[in-house]
């Protein structure tokens, strides 16, 4: 059986994928399945990489998590070129394909957007297209954010993707905190059935990641808890 391929977008860059994608790899490894992490393309630093890395059992090395690494902070094709590389899509696919042999979910987070340019003439949705099982937006919790996700989101479904669910991330970040789900719910037609809420962590690291994986027999469709049932960090000070 081949792996399932979930996609991590973000509504920008710092949306929270990271986070998204370490809770989600931490509960997939609770739940005894063969997971892996990847985050291919990387700018600036390895501090992503890193954290997913040291999330498998055991490490994984960086080049395994993220197979295009480049020193400048901007979007990765432009990265590339500075750097003398050509990447083709067809490179990008066979990675992801060659990473999924003999798992269970593959995970893949992106590099900020959806439509962030990652090599040439593709980015994460033209990868999306091809191969993603479902996809999971993590959108900051702050003012701007319900323009940024029905941007993410109507993008998606005007690419006939249709499995995703987008995750707010924070809280009380600003005024808007506490009313951006009901906000963005009432947008999509008073359907909230996709739409989570993950409070801010306090010193996210390995153990927290993996406390938050031991809190529930969660399939992946209950991963991210939806508010009206409390935030991780309230279920965690209950432990």
């Amino acid at each position: 059986m081949s792996a399932k391929i979930i996609f991590i977008t973000g509504t920008d860059t710092g949306a929270g994928k990271t986070v998204l994608t370490a809770l989600a790899l931490c509960h997939l490894q609770f739940q005894g399945k063969r997971a892996a992490a990847l985050k291919p393309f990387c700018s600036g630093t390895w501090e992503d990489t890193d954290l997913l890395r040291s999330l498998h059992q055991p490490p994984l090395l960086r080049s395994e998590v993220t197979r295009w690494f480049f020193k400048a902070p901007i979007a990765p094709r432009v990265a590339a070129r500075r750097e003398g590389l050509s990447i083709s899509l067809h490179d990008a696919l066979a990675e992801i394909t060659r990473s999924a042999v003999g798992l269970d979910y593959l995970l893949v987070e992106g590099a900020g957007g959806l439509l962030t340019p990652l090599g040439d003439n593709f980015n994460l949705l033209n990868l999306i297209q091809e191969l993603a099982d479902e996809v999971l937006i993590a959108a900051r919790n702050k003012l701007g954010v319900i323009n940024h996700a029905l941007l993410t989101i109507d993008q998606l479904q005007i690419s006939g993707i249709r499995h995703w669910k987008l995750a707010l991330m924070g809280d009380g970040l600003d005024q808007s905190s506490e009313t951006n789900f009901e906000a963005l719910a009432e947008c999509l037609n008073g359907d909230s059935t996709r739409l989570y809420q993950i409070s801010e962590l306090d010193g996210f690291g390995i153990a927290s990641a993996a406390n938050y994986a031991k809190l529930s027999n969660w399939s992946m469709e209950t991963l991210l808890m939806r508010k009206s049932r409390g935030s991780f960090l309230d279920k965690q000070k209950g432990l």
